[in-house]
């Protein structure tokens, strides 16, 4: 299985969410590698960090992939089963090569208008990749939420919009929040399930038992 963690904006928790969500499918007993399409590397450089400051943890290969990756990808599909994508935020060759080539599309989305606006270029996005893979499956995940109790409102109206206005990107329930947690363990290496934040490594846990089962 590939998939792909995009959007065509920065700043969403792309690269965040690839990491921890890979530790949580090696936790479950997963064979996962995570391939970093993004100029920024963030996701290769948690990988050098695991490596260096957690080594007792199992590991998770990190590899670089630039271009036409839809070979790569496939490569690593049948080697290691299940690959995770991580590609820049923005339209890009890496994107739609993914786009074309995964099973499954997450578009991690905070609340703030800036990123809702961005949901518009992913439809248009969507209509190419879907011509090439119409078995393409697309969902969207509200990522980096804030924790006070008036986000509740700003989550709540979100939602309801990307219902109503992309009923082709629907959303899981789970819900990740802007925890001091998901910065911590990027330093390190780790994941929020092999950390000390019980709410976090309970709903990155939802979010992976949705995807589970999709």
């Amino acid at each position: 299985m590939i998939i792909t963690i995009g959007s065509t904006k920065g700043g969403v928790g792309k690269s965040s969410l690839t990491v921890n969500l890979a530790a949580e499918l090696v936790r479950q007993g997963r064979r996962c590698i995570i391939v970093d399409a993004d100029p920024t590397v963030t996701s290769q450089t948690w990988g050098r960090d695991r490596a260096e400051h957690s080594p007792e943890l199992p590991h998770i290969t990190v590899t670089e992939a630039r271009g036409k990756i839809r070979a790569k990808l496939l490569d690593l599909e049948e080697a290691y089963g299940t690959v995770l994508v991580d590609v820049g935020g923005h339209d890009s060759q890496e994107f739609r090569q993914a786009g074309v080539t995964s099973d499954l599309l997450i578009v991690p989305v905070t609340t703030s208008q800036l990123d809702l606006d961005s949901l518009p270029k992913i439809e248009k996005l969507l209509e190419d990749f879907t011509t090439f893979n119409p078995e393409l499956s697309v969902r969207g995940v509200f990522n980096r939420i804030e924790t006070n109790p008036q986000s509740d409102g700003r989550l709540k109206e979100a939602r309801a919009y990307v219902t109503s206005d992309f009923p082709q990107i629907p959303f899981y329930d789970a819900v990740l929040h802007d925890r001091k947690a998901y910065q911590d363990v990027m330093r390190v290496g780790r994941s929020v399930i092999e950390w000390t934040d019980y709410k976090a490594k309970a709903e990155l846990q939802v979010l992976a038992k949705e995807i589970n089962n999709d």
